[in-house]
């Protein structure tokens, strides 16, 4: 048998330097702020607690799945999601694709963060502002939050929602040009952290991952005990704990699931691929594929019951259904648990405080891992050396600067919101097909997996029909998505919005299907396997290791295990 070749180290990236670290990385990648608007009205829309049974056979048999052929992926290149389609040249114009809906959800990151920043400050207010109508902000509209459940008026608001409506998105301003000076201001103060912690990337973010990792998962576990004990969210719990199982049978709710759970682990925009590329080469992505999204789910469940034990008190007050109180055109994140908050029996501004430091410290750590995707993917485009990522940090974050007063003034923000619902559902359900059909069907499963033989030495062929299933259900859900998406044009506002979706999605189109035809004229006439085979370049960074990976591909099975064996234990060896 031929002797192993010594592994030599990748130079251009810091490695995780604990398997902990790394884990934790991908845990702040997929708990987002996103889940904690999304997943409750999920519950309420389709009979509470019984969506826990799709959304579970989702995760097992779709996302962790995919979640670990993406962990392969940048593990075993070193590289993001702009080089990992040198394992598949056809389909390489995706990227702009995953780029854009990457950019999208900085965007949609930064619209929250700043807000819960907003609000935090507020919060250290002797009196919290949005619990009374202060003359300096209120309209005639603005009715105090405790008279407001006797008050039988029609046009007006509580305090909270109007503190939110008219004052921090400032709805009275009907135009681009009257840009909230405010919000602008804590948008680029939350740009400046980000930015300074990516100008060290891996180092920096190792330093913060304890704390930005576990203080959330701190805070949101004290809000839901403080909400279980107070005496109303026995009302939430009960309309929890009431399931409709007849929504079973509904096959928009398989697909909602489907596109939330997609959009919470951020599947197709590549931040997956981008944190694994710093995994070192032994490290057990099997465990990090499985722990990621139970844990996104859990959060998911946790901060449900938060909302559910929130908003029963106001379902009490106003006496009416919870289902009445989730029917409301108004923010759950800024209006209703807010307005929740202010009516436990104490400690409401300390309550608020926390609150808004777990919206906060949340919004921020998602935002810092997609500037990192993005950076990362600039650097693998245009071959930058290390040495510029300052320059490529304040690029991006002047590009979001450019873009982002379209988002804080008023007429913006609509457009943000369905923005945002598209990206989520139709737009990334598009990139993952596609992702997927380029992996499983193009690069093939079976080469995947002899990938991860050769990585961990673990045989995973029970995936391997799986992986074959993916493309073809998310096909399925792409095709749902684009009839609801089309269907509902007719029901937007603006109807300006449904046009520049319809240009960002054609354009991306073109690009990828102008990369494509590139690719198959340049190599006309070639057997169509060859057309379809992944680049020379494609592989392990080490150029070493790839020339192992070629002997052990070409080798019978047992000569496999026995050169796969020793070359694993004498990486084990080296490392101890």
């Amino acid at each position: 048998m031929m002797s192993t070749p010594p592994l030599k180290s990748h130079t251009k990236f810091h490695f995780w330097s604990t398997p902990n670290n790394y884990a934790l990385a991908l845990i702040c990648w997929s708990n987002t702020l996103g889940n904690a608007r999304k997943y409750p009205a999920l519950f309420q829309k389709y009979g509470h607690m019984q969506v826990l049974l799709p959304y579970s056979v989702v995760t097992a048999f779709l996302i962790i799945p995919f979640v670990y052929a993406e962990l392969i992926i940048g593990q075993y290149t070193n590289n993001g999601f702009v080089n990992m389609w040198r394992m598949a040249p056809i389909v390489r114009g995706l990227v702009w694709s995953m780029a854009t809906i990457t950019f999208f959800a900085a965007h949609y990151s930064l619209f929250n963060t700043m807000h819960a920043s907003y609000y935090l400050l507020k919060s250290f207010e002797t009196i919290l502002p949005w619990s009374r109508c202060d003359p300096s902000w209120a309209t005639e509209a603005c009715v105090n939050f405790q008279s407001y459940p006797e008050q039988n008026m029609t046009n007006t608001q509580n305090s909270v929602e109007h503190f939110y409506r008219n004052f921090v998105l400032s709805e009275n301003a009907m135009s681009f040009s009257e840009v909230n000076m405010r919000l602008f201001l804590f948008l680029l103060a939350t740009l400046i952290i980000v930015g300074v912690c990516l100008v060290e990337r891996i180092r920096t973010i190792e330093k913060l991952q304890t704390c930005i990792t576990l203080t959330p998962i701190i805070l949101l576990i004290s809000l839901t005990v403080a909400a279980l004990l107070n005496q109303t969210s026995i009302i939430g719990i009960s309309a929890f704990v009431q399931p409709d199982f007849e929504m079973l049978m509904d096959y928009r709710m398989w697909v909602d699931v489907v596109n939330n759970a997609m959009t919470n682990v951020g599947l197709g925009m590549g931040g997956l691929i981008c944190i694994s590329a710093h995994g070192h080469f032994r490290s057990n992505i099997y465990t990090f594929a499985a722990l990621t999204p139970l844990c996104n789910m859990l959060t998911d469940i946790l901060f449900t019951l938060f909302v559910y034990s929130n908003l029963s008190s106001e379902a009490m007050n106003k006496n009416i259904t919870m289902d009445a109180i989730f029917e409301q055109n108004v923010s759950l994140l800024f209006v209703k648990l807010p307005l929740a908050l202010l009516e436990w029996p104490s400690y409401q501004q300390l309550w608020s405080i926390v609150y808004f430091l777990y919206l906060y410290i949340t919004g921020m750590r998602y935002l810092l891992f997609l500037l990192f995707t993005l950076t990362s993917a600039f650097h693998e485009t245009f071959h930058c050396v290390y040495q510029l990522r300052r320059f490529s940090i304040a690029m991006l974050c002047f590009m979001i600067i450019f873009v982002m007063p379209l988002y804080i003034s008023p007429i913006g923000y609509s457009m943000f919101v369905e923005m945002e619902n598209f990206c989520s559902s139709t737009f990334l359900t598009f990139i993952v097909t596609i992702e997927a059909i380029g992996i499983f069907y193009i690069y093939n499963a079976r080469n995947l997996l002899v990938d991860v033989h050769f990585m961990l030495n673990k045989k995973m062929t029970h995936l391997q029909y799986l992986f074959y299933l993916i493309p073809a259900l998310l096909c399925s859900v792409t095709i749902v998505n684009f009839y609801r998406w089309a269907w509902a044009s007719r029901d937007y506002k603006t109807f300006w919005i449904f046009i520049i979706q319809c240009v960002i999605l054609g354009l991306m189109i073109v690009f990828f299907i102008s990369h494509l035809l590139t690719h198959i004229m340049t190599n006309w006439g070639k057997n169509y396997k060859l057309i379809l085979a992944p680049a020379e370049n494609w592989g392990c960074s080490n150029e070493e290791t790839r020339k192992s990976r070629e002997f052990f591909k070409s080798e019978t099975t047992d000569a496999r295990f026995a050169y796969r064996q020793e070359l694993y234990e004498r990486t084990i060896s080296a490392m101890t």
